[in-house]
This record gives C-alpha cells, structure tokens and sequence, in this order.
C-alpha cells in the first residue's frame, strides 16, 4: 500500500473488495453518507481504530469505552479478521453506533491495522486493542494536546486479570494518538512484524522529534492478547528497537540474549 495514500478523506474506499461490513457509513443512502463526510463537529475528527479476530470476550467492553467518550466528534473503526466466534454478531448488534466494521481474512494485526488507517477519515487515529479500552475523556485529553506534536502520549494502566492495578506506563496503544500525515513520512506500519510493529514506527516518530507526552492518564490494557507470547515478544521487540535505530547492534544483543535464556528456562 502506498504509504502517501494513507490520509483519511471521503471516498468511499469499500467498492473495490467483497467483505461482510456493517455501522453507520455501511448503509447504502447517499445523502447520508455526503452528510457523514460534511459534517466537522467540534473539535478535528478522531478515527478510533480497532483490530480483533476472535474477541468476543472483550470486544463489547472495548466498544462501550468510546461511545462512553466526554469528545464527541469521534468514529470508531473495526477491522475483523474473519472471526469464527460470535465477534461479528456483536458487531451487528450495535448497529449505527459503530461508525464502521468490516470483517474478511487478513494478514495479521498490522496488514488489519493498514487497512483500518485507510479506511479511516479523521485527521487523527487511536490504534485501540480489542483487549483494551479508552478511559471517558481519554479523546479529549488526547485531541485538547494535538497541536504540540504528530503524536501524542497518554498514560495507561496495566492492570491483571481481576482489574487490579500493577502499573502506569507510556508507550502503549491504548494511549497514543496519532497525526495520520505523520504516515505520509514514516510509512505504514511494517507488515513482516507480527506484534511490534509499533513498537518500530513510534520508535521512528520519537527519534524525529514526533513524540510529546502527557500527564494524562487514557486508557487501560490488561495481561493477554498478542504480545502475552513472551518469546515472541522479546524478539520482536529488540528487533524493533534495532531496525528504528534507537539500539546498537551490541545493545540489542546485550539485552536479548539473558531473555531468550530466561524464555527458554521457563517453558
């Protein structure tokens, strides 16, 4: 995909492929469709954007969190990968409450995530996990900084599996919110990764100078999901810190090779 096509607009971009699709830009009514791409609210249009395939654990609680949002000018975006679960019957149940979903095989979470930009027409995203969700003003703390930079950090909660908090960190999806022209100069996400693709491109983004940080806190992710496979995670993870020049080759080694001992030892 060409990474200077990825900004939002309003052409419809369905025509081309046969997917199951449904939310309210999937309704076949033309006016309605000319007044979705007229319309500009109050405050630049968020594009929330979520990949699942099998959530349907998480998927409804995901969905809750951004129509429970304080900013209203926003749209939610899902990506399904062909779920075999009840994921797509939860879709369908919230009818025009979601802006729009689709749902067709795809080539992992990053080759979704692609789509998902592209389908997108807000001038900024979240890349929210199906897993995780976005705290009621999390948008509107998130959009209120736009100006100070292409990508903006919030504060999220690690908590277990019984909701119990473990930590506050930076850099995780729940709570970035991404300038869409920022991909016109970096790229799409890179499809060869499996689970820290991200990881790269905002690695990317903060060495140019793209990144600024909030006291915030937006949202909230919990143990599991993709990156819940240890080994993979670490490989991937250094490799990402490698490839946006962020880590020496003897700084990724240094730091892999006592997790991939550890990775080992606990199988």
């Amino acid at each position: 995909m060409d990474s200077q096509n990825s900004s939002p607009n309003c052409r419809s971009r369905l025509t081309s492929e046969v997917r199951v699709s449904g939310g309210l830009r999937a309704l076949s009514n033309p006016s309605l469709a000319a007044d979705l791409c007229s319309r500009s609210g109050s405050g630049p249009l968020v594009s929330v954007i979520t990949v699942v395939r099998n959530g349907e654990s998480t998927i409804g609680r995901c969905i809750e969190s951004v129509l429970a949002q304080t900013y209203t000018n926003t749209e939610h975006i899902i990506v399904d990968g062909g779920s075999s679960d009840q994921t797509v019957p939860i879709l369908r149940s919230y009818g025009d409450k979601i802006s729009l979903w689709i749902s067709e095989p795809d080539k992992g979470i990053y080759n979704a995530l692609n789509k998902g930009i592209e389908l997108a027409r807000g001038s900024h995203y979240i890349p929210l996990g199906c897993d995780d969700v976005i705290l009621a003003a999390g948008v509107e703390n998130l959009i209120s900084r736009a100006d100070e930079n292409l990508v903006i950090f919030g504060k999220v909660r690690f908590v277990d599996a019984e909701k119990h908090l473990m930590k506050i960190i930076y850099n995780h999806s729940a709570g970035v919110l991404i300038n869409t022209r920022l991909h016109a100069e970096l790229g799409l996400y890179d499809e060869t990764y499996r689970i820290a693709a991200d990881t790269k491109f905002l690695q990317l983004a903060e060495r140019a100078s793209y990144v600024q940080k909030i006291d915030e806190v937006v949202g909230e992710f919990a143990i599991g999901g993709a990156s819940s496979n240890y080994g993979q995670s670490i490989r991937e993870h250094a490799r990402a810190m490698f490839e946006a020049g962020s880590w020496s080759a003897a700084r990724t080694y240094c730091w892999l090779a006592p997790r991939l001992l550890w990775s080992l030892i606990r199988q």
